[in-house]
């Protein structure tokens, strides 16, 4: 992955900034990596919230990963919990 320039958003009055990724994808669906792998790219790059937002149609690794529409929250709850955030 290529180094990103770190971008500041002011706030703007009477509200709050949020820097958010709405659209990732875990190895359940047709990302490459788990889902604690994206928290910790989220909480690298500064963001504050983030979706997995996993094909439930799509699933190119059921020969090697059970198919479980929840394992990517079940897997990231636990992380999150973890990390106390």
């Amino acid at each position: 992955m290529g180094k990103g320039k770190l971008f500041i958003y002011p706030d703007l009055p009477g509200y709050v900034t949020l820097k958010c990724d709405f659209h990732t994808h875990t190895i359940f669906s047709d990302g490459d990596v788990w889902p604690t792998v994206r928290i910790d790219e989220a909480l690298r790059d500064g963001l504050d919230a983030i979706a997995i937002t996993d094909h439930l149609e799509y699933t190119p690794h059921k020969d090697f990963i059970p198919v479980d529409y929840n394992a990517a929250w079940k897997i990231s709850g636990k992380n999150m919990l973890k990390k106390e955030i």
